[in-house]
């Protein structure tokens, strides 16, 4: 069976929705941490922070060491491990910092 919820809601204490998943019509606010095990699909914009009050973001891939990672506190966008980047345009000041390789109609300006 799903659990669905509609309108106000307050789940407290530890709550575990399993076996058919959880149904959200509407606004969830999240007070405090949560953990999602398994795949997240989302369909739509994923907004972190607001303007003038952002967060940090990390992806990790799949090797370790390597993630993206957007450093708010800096306004900074770091690309840790070996990677490959394609089809990138920076409007802007843009800093390397350790070595890069340039291909293809790279220009450095």
């Amino acid at each position: 069976s799903r659990f669905t919820v509609e309108g106000t809601t307050v789940l407290a204490g530890a709550t575990e929705v399993s076996s058919g998943g959880l149904l959200v019509t509407g606004d969830l606010t999240v007070t405090g941490g949560f953990f999602l095990d398994g795949d997240v699909d989302l369909t739509g914009t994923l907004t972190v922070g607001a303007p003038g009050d952002g967060h940090d973001l990390r992806v990790y891939g799949a090797d370790a060491g390597s993630y993206v990672r957007w450093n708010s506190g800096s306004n900074l966008l770091e690309v840790a491990g070996d990677t490959e980047l394609a089809d990138v345009t920076v409007a802007g000041a843009a800093t390397v910092v350790g070595p890069a390789a340039l291909s293809g109609g790279a220009s450095v300006a």
